[in-house]
């Protein structure tokens, strides 16, 4: 099994042909330590037979012996979610298809406490996935009926309990509680920033934990409202609230031994968080983001504000996956820990709560995985779900290491012929970019390696997808010394980043740790080396993750054996670059398609200059589904007006300016928030992460734009 810190490859680059060049072979045979402390525990992979296609949730059929229930979907012409029953055998390799739902996507599901008499499963789900209706989707929660014998649904046996519109951030969760009631997560409805300002309405039944009794028929609806639900005396309150507050509550869960209802949440910016839920409590969500100011200006809505349980920076996590309470007699000293992970970093988390206060809390396991649940299975083993792979069961880590393991030496990589010389090994190719982007004025040098037979696929103005094993290097000085080497490497479909500071002799480079490190460089100069995880906050995938291989970026003349060619027109008919044809790019024609001119060239106009460096420096977090949530959008190609900047107001900090504050203010600089943004030291800076100098020659060019920026345009 392949973890996320782990590269567990060396590399044989022996004698590589020319029509080989940017290539290089990856061997599975040599396993070089992390200077990572071990974590814990490691992953198992169970019920490897078993064929699975995007696994979301698991649970255990009541009242039997060794029979297990799973959820997943998969996306084609139709978009169809089903449900499967298997026994908990090692060997499995058959399962019952219990119930097939097209069109919608079935997000969680629960039995009823007493499904041995009735036979009742409850659905949360979410559609129309596709056709008429699709961009007005809406969520429900329904209870189906499960035969005791077959375990199969009766199709027809369908009942509607709760129905809601919702495009985006649905929340997804069912679990009863001990008290018998229904507990439903449900999340604002939009997919980004609240723009439909439901964080905090009580009204709806969107951004809350929902509470209601599915035995008992209520006035006009198939289930009735718990009397002592906390906002029935709040004026125009829904009354099936139990929580609010919420973004995108992603797995809900009931500790089977005290009855806490806990909740994982999907954070937007730069948190993501865990809810122990309390009755009658407000998250926040979205004046704050967890414990964090969000929109500070939006109304607080009722209930008793309060602070996440757990909490991480997108340092370490970007999209968090609840998870469960464990108990069993398997892994004892997580017995009554909460135990939840990340779907992008695949990271995973433990803590215990003794209903008071959090009484300890760490990382316990880190993996490759896009974990979408956790659950136990019949023999009490703690199961992790990976959307991509399956299941596996968490064990102790018994070897005393980590086995998540990576070249601890930039040398032993297989990268360079010549680490010390930075001279590439044969198969590693040099590229150069149009604008390199600002990391505290250092100068970068850029490599990749494809291997075997891959290729990457062109686009013009996102990141080159590239196969699996793929890596790209930048290595980033301040004049004539090296100070980093960072590599962007594609393991198992995933993008992973990972750091190498070099030594003072400058013969080598030493893995830096997954946490990061600050440097102090002569001169009384700070450097930050980012974490594995914040190095995929820009390498993101609404970008597209290789931010400098884009048609925009590579759309250039260089020299190759001696003779100035196009790049793109090169690295096509070296067959490393797929979709585009080469002759578009070849001579006075190639340089005429799309490209990123220099912002400091004074050929361009002022305000394509400035595009540019929006481009290179922001755009990767401030386009659609980016996760800025400024709601300005600095793409490459909108119109001015359409990215949200000239003559609009800041929806977070004016900076003093005041009511003349306006984001970028024609002809007015000192009311221009985003120069704030630019030259701030401290909360705000912009970009938040990859340098903490500002960019002097950046900032004399946007301050010159502002200047000569007429209102009208």
């Amino acid at each position: 099994m392949w973890l996320i810190c782990g590269f567990f490859l060396s590399v044989f680059y022996g004698q590589i042909s020319a029509q080989d060049i940017g290539r290089i072979e990856w061997k599975d045979s040599k396993v070089i330590g992390s200077p990572d402390p071990p974590l814990p525990y490691v992953t198992q992979k169970v019920w490897g037979n078993l064929p699975v296609k995007k696994p979301l949730e698991l649970k255990r059929v009541p009242g039997t012996p060794d029979l297990l229930a799973y959820v997943d979907h998969h996306e084609s012409k139709e978009s169809i979610s089903s449900l499967w029953v298997f026994k908990d055998a090692s060997e499995t390799k058959t399962k019952i298809e219990s119930l097939t739902v097209k069109n919608d996507l079935v997000y969680g599901f629960c039995f009823h406490p007493k499904f041995k008499e009735n036979g009742f499963i409850f659905l949360h789900t979410s559609g129309p996935r596709r056709g008429e209706g699709s961009k007005k989707k809406r969520c429900r929660v329904t209870r189906w009926v499960m035969d005791q014998e077959t375990y199969l649904v009766d199709p027809n046996s369908e009942k509607i309990f709760l129905e809601w519109e919702s495009n985006g951030h649905d929340g997804g969760g069912v679990i009863f509680g001990h008290d018998g009631m229904l507990y439903i997560t449900t999340g604002d409805g939009t997919s980004d920033s609240d723009i439909n300002l439901t964080g905090q309405r009580i009204d709806l039944l969107l951004s809350k934990v929902l509470r209601i009794d599915v035995d008992q028929i209520g006035k006009g609806k198939p289930y009735s409202i718990p009397a002592d639900n906390p906002f029935l005396a709040t004026k125009n309150a829904a009354p099936e609230t139990w929580a609010h507050g919420f973004r995108n509550p992603w797995r809900i869960t009931c500790d089977t031994k005290t009855g806490d209802i806990w909740v994982g949440e999907n954070g937007q910016d730069l948190w993501e968080s865990v809810k122990r839920v309390e009755r009658g409590a407000n998250y926040g969500w979205s004046k704050y983001e967890g414990s964090h100011p969000f929109y500070l200006e939006r109304k607080l809505g009722p209930g008793t504000l309060m602070k996440p349980t757990f909490e991480h920076h997108h340092r370490e996590a970007r999209s968090l996956t609840g998870g469960v309470v464990h108990y069993g007699k398997y892994l004892p000293e997580l017995n009554g820990a909460y135990v939840y992970g990340d779907y992008a970093t695949g990271k995973i988390w433990a803590g215990k709560h003794d209903g008071k206060k959090v009484l300890w809390h760490k990382e316990i396991a880190d993996t490759s995985f896009a974990i979408t649940g956790f659950a136990s299975d019949a023999h009490g083993n703690l199961i992790v779900i990976d959307e991509r792979t399956g299941f596996y069961k968490l064990v102790p880590n018994e070897v005393g290491s980590t086995t998540a393991n990576f070249p601890s030496r930039l040398s032993e990589t297989g990268l360079f012929k010549d680490v010390s010389l930075h001279d590439p090994a044969p198969g590693v190719l040099q590229y150069e970019i149009n604008v390199p982007h600002w990391v505290d004025g250092a100068k970068s040098e850029h490599l990749l390696a494809i291997p075997g037979t891959g290729k990457m696929r062109f686009n013009v103005n996102r990141g080159w997808d590239a196969p699996d094993r793929s890596v790209l290097v930048q290595t980033l000085s301040i004049g004539k010394k090296r100070i980093e080497t960072r590599l962007l490497t594609k393991q198992q479909g995933e993008w992973l980043g990972y750091s190498y500071k070099w030594d003072k002799a400058q013969t080598d480079a030493v893995l830096v740790g997954r946490e990061g490190e600050a440097l102090s460089l002569s001169g009384n100069r700070n450097w930050n080396i980012p974490s594995r995880a914040e190095c995929m906050m820009c390498h993101a995938r609404a970008a597209k993750y290789t931010l400098g291989l884009t048609g925009l970026q590579m759309n250039r003349d260089v020299v190759r054996s001696g003779k100035k060619v196009n790049q793109i027109t090169y690295l096509a008919k070296e067959g490393i670059l797929d979709g585009v044809k080469p002759e578009k790019y070849e001579g006075k024609l190639g340089l005429g398609q799309s490209r990123l001119p220099n912002p400091y060239d004074s050929d361009s106009s002022l305000q394509t200059r400035v595009r540019a460096y929006w481009k290179v420096n922001c755009a990767h977090c401030h386009i659609e589904a980016g996760g800025g949530n400024s709601q300005i959008n600095l793409e490459w190609g909108r119109a001015l007006k359409d990215t949200l900047t000239v003559g609009v107001k800041p929806v977070h900090s004016s900076f003093g300016l005041g009511e003349k504050a306006e984001i970028v203010s024609p002809g007015k600089v000192s009311h221009s928030v985003m120069l704030q943004r630019i030259i701030s030291p401290g909360n705000g800076r912009m970009p938040p992460v990859g340098g903490v100098r500002p960019d002097p020659k950046w900032i004399e060019l946007f301050t010159q734009w502002v200047s000569e920026l007429k209102p009208d345009e």
